[in-house]
């Protein structure tokens, strides 16, 4: 069984990424509204895969993405973004991102979260 932990503020989106999965029978998914929760659920759970959105209230999605890899750099992360990719896409790789997609992709996100898992 492979975990993906969602760091998103937004209940929608969040909803959304429960529902992507949900035929998915070898994920699981847990969600958090920040990258404060984040950092205290990945020192009781480790999960395989994060889906962080790049602007969080209080610590952003880059920070956040930089904390998590000094705490554990084999969990592999995606940025999601609802600005423009190019603008951030660099600064997501500089901070240990897999991968950095935009929000508007869909199914796309479920397709790169199991080639990242190796599913």
């Amino acid at each position: 069984m492979k975990t993906i932990l969602v760091v998103e503020d937004n209940e929608d989106m969040q909803l959304l990424y429960k529902r992507l999965f949900r035929k998915h029978q070898n994920i699981t998914v847990e969600t958090v509204d920040s990258g404060e929760s984040a950092l205290q659920l990945i020192q009781k759970i480790t999960p395989d895969l994060m889906i962080i959105d790049i602007s969080l209230p209080g610590i952003s999605g880059l920070d956040l993405t930089r904390k998590v890899h000094q705490h554990n750099a084999a969990i592999k992360i995606i940025i999601v973004t609802g600005h423009e990719l190019s603008r951030y896409e660099q600064k997501a790789k500089e901070v240990g991102a897999d991968e950095v997609v935009s929000k508007d992709i869909g199914k796309e996100i479920v397709n790169k979260c199991r080639t990242l898992l190796g599913l």
